[in-house]
């Protein structure tokens, strides 16, 4: 049985030595989330031995309680299991196209349209609900992707005013999501 990310942020943070940002990026989470086990910790007192020994049904419940709001009648209701669908479907379409077209819906209907943000959001919830979604199990130091990122940037010579193109590597850690980039006159 696998430990929840809940009690692995609990335990990370009554660890120590660690920061909220860090255990973010280690574990795949929001900082928000990371922030709300740092705020449970201090509210119960919690230490690493009380935390090892809990039940991680039992964080999930004391600590991380699910709040479940009423949608607001002012916006339009979207259905999101029929777009997830879609989306399963045709893999390319992109969630904003579903955006425009709810945005579009709404307007006819004469009610308020989600930001692109909170949609996206209600989507992924219903995707994870439907376990339409695909995770990335990357083991740490086995691989790390490297390219030249986008555009040519430039430097230039303050002094003599002389512009040089600059190509910049990056190198990505999956694991950690950790990156190294530097700039390059070419790229041999």
């Amino acid at each position: 049985m696998s430990m929840s990310k809940n009690k692995k942020i609990l335990m990370m943070l009554a660890k120590g030595g660690t920061s909220q940002a860090d255990i973010a990026a280690a574990l795949h989470v929001s900082k928000r989330d990371v922030s709300a086990g740092a705020k449970a910790m201090r509210e119960y007192g919690l230490t690493f031995d009380a935390v090892s020994t809990m039940d991680a049904d039992v964080v999930d419940d004391l600590f991380f309680p699910k709040e479940e709001r009423e949608p607001n009648d002012a916006y339009l209701q979207q259905d999101m299991a029929p777009l997830v669908e879609r989306k399963k479907r045709s893999r390319k379409l992109p969630v904003k196209l579903f955006w425009i077209e709810y945005c579009e819906r709404a307007e006819a209907a004469g009610k308020l349209a989600y930001s692109y943000q909170m949609f996206s959001r209600l989507f992924a919830e219903e995707a994870e609900r439907m376990d339409a979604t695909r995770h990335f199990v990357h083991e740490p130091g086995a691989k790390c992707f490297i390219g030249w990122a986008g555009d040519v940037a430039h430097l230039t010579d303050k002094l003599l005013g002389t512009k040089t193109k600059v190509y910049v590597l990056v190198v990505t850690l999956p694991f950690s999501g950790k990156f190294w980039a530097e700039g390059f006159c070419d790229m041999r």
